[in-house]
């Protein structure tokens, strides 16, 4: 015979009924293991030997190769797990991803991998197309069937549902870079900014937020892509490597959010209120020393000398020191916080805390590249003068010529010792190149040069200070103890 006809009784859902339906397959003798067509638009019909057998056509596919491989992973150099022979049954378990990978021939270009996670575990591949005409290259499945148009679906179509991760990853990276070049256009508009309007209405700073949003959004439905089908960069390798831009994408998204909640308004506020705390700190270290002044002022033989009345403000001003400069460095920590975070998400932010500083000191940061600008936030204390120091600066030790250009001084700041070099601000041009300075120390980053850690202006000496740590050797020492 030609071909053999099979009947099957399919019960209808919906009405409980049961019908009869018929297919035919090809004569194979003996009769052997083979699946035929679909019965009812929803069921595929197995023969093997005499037994027949109806399956759910649903999420169900039909190898068409002689054998193929499950593996564990997408890649496709994931190890083999089970085999699948020729008639098969395989169920798919997620969502089907499309991946680029070499073509294994001489041929230029790359391949467009169709794979598809199957029940119980484990990846297998659908099919095969050229990058440049999407031509088939090798199908491993028969199509499966669409309900809706009675038809078979396209391979076309199966592709274009499909999860294309490098499309989806180049994508991210445009957007990315969009979002870079959005932020140097904020910092260029900054540099023409005169203080007549809300920065945060600025068109710069406007489109830097929309392609900020625009990218999180993508970046967030990437990611959730990744998470929901199991996938890591590891799992599909094609043009470098996958795992490290993936890690890379999870912790730019940490930054991504950062940025997007970050509320300047609520970080000037606390440093405002934080420098007033340390402001009241400083009157109060002012009015002890103002008192133990005036009772130091007498000799001990007058009868307005009094000893205890000195030690109780000797130990009140011990005191009122240690208060603060413990808030100027709860004021120089945050600040340098939110100046770090304004330079990376928010730098239009920058001038509202510049205009925290002196008038002469936000001068001449104006007058500095928006780069420089965040540099000295990172190591400028706005309220540190010599009178926060343990030492009066009579008492500290000189250790410059009385020639030298700069003087530098050897004291101790919260009993840790530290050497601070003197520049003289006379006039505003001063204070601009002490400014500039500053941003050439911060930009000296390395384990031979000794770390600025502090920078202030002392209005009452005229003075811009330089504050580094004191190493307790010469430099020969220092350098070969691996610069600690």
């Amino acid at each position: 015979p030609r071909s053999i006809q099979i009947s099957a009784r399919v019960k209808d859902d919906h009405t409980g009924l049961w019908n009869i339906r018929q297919t035919t397959l090809p004569p194979v003798w003996p009769l052997q293991y083979q699946t035929v067509g679909l019965l009812d638009e929803r069921y595929v019909l197995q023969t093997c030997g005499p037994t027949i057998s109806l399956w759910s056509a649903d999420m169900l596919w039909v190898v068409s190769e002689s054998s193929i491989f499950v593996q564990a992973g997408v890649d496709l150099e994931s190890p083999h797990q089970i085999d699948r022979r020729f008639g098969d049954l395989v169920e798919q378990a997620g969502q089907i991803i499309s991946i680029k990978v070499p073509s294994s021939t001489d041929e230029e270009g790359n391949l467009v991998v169709l794979r598809m996670p199957v029940v119980p575990y484990g990846w297998v591949t659908l099919a095969e197309f050229r990058e440049e005409d999407m031509s088939c290259v090798r199908c491993y499945f028969n199509r499966p069937y669409d309900r809706e148009s009675e038809f078979q679906m396209t391979w076309g179509r199966v592709h274009r549902e499909a999860l294309d991760l490098d499309s989806w990853l180049t994508e991210v990276g445009s957007l990315l870079g969009e979002l870079s070049e959005a932020q140097e256009n904020v910092k260029e508009a900054l540099q023409h900014y005169d203080n007549s309007s809300d920065p945060l209405a600025l068109p710069s700073v406007v489109a830097r937020n929309a392609a900020r949003s625009k990218a999180t959004d993508k970046l967030v439905t990437f990611l959730s892509l990744l998470d929901d089908t199991k996938l890591e960069g590891k799992s599909w390798k094609f043009d470098g490597d996958r795992q490290k831009q993936v890690d890379v994408l999870r912790l730019r998204l940490d930054g991504l959010k950062v940025g997007t909640e970050f509320l300047a308004s609520e970080k000037i506020g606390k440093l405002k209120e934080q420098r007033r705390n340390t402001r009241d700190h400083l009157q109060k270290v002012e009015d002890i020393q103002h008192d133990l002044k005036k009772a130091r002022r007498y000799d001990e033989d007058e009868d307005d000398y009094n000893p205890e009345k000195i030690q109780k403000l000797e130990r009140k001003l011990k005191k009122a020191k240690t208060d603060a400069q413990q808030a100027e460095k709860d004021l120089q920590k945050l600040k340098a916080e939110t100046s770090k975070l304004a330079s990376e998400h928010a730098p239009e932010m920058l001038p509202a805390i510049a205009s925290l500083f002196q008038k002469e000191i936000k001068q001449a940061l104006n007058n500095l590249k928006n780069v420089s600008q965040a540099r000295i936030l990172q190591v400028f204390s706005m309220d540190r003068s010599l009178m926060s120091y343990d030492q009066t600066r009579e008492d500290m030790k000189q250790m410059s010529k009385p020639q030298a250009r700069h003087k530098i001084l050897e004291g101790s700041y919260q009993g840790y010792p530290c050497v601070l070099k003197f520049f003289d601000t006379e006039n505003h041009s001063s204070i601009t190149n002490f400014m500039k300075e500053v941003v050439l120390h911060e930009k000296l980053k390395s384990p031979l040069v000794v770390e600025l850690q502090a920078a202030f202006v002392d209005f009452s000496l005229h003075a811009g200070v330089l504050h580094f740590k004191r190493y307790k050797c010469d430099m020969h020492q220092w350098a070969s103890a691996g610069g600690k």
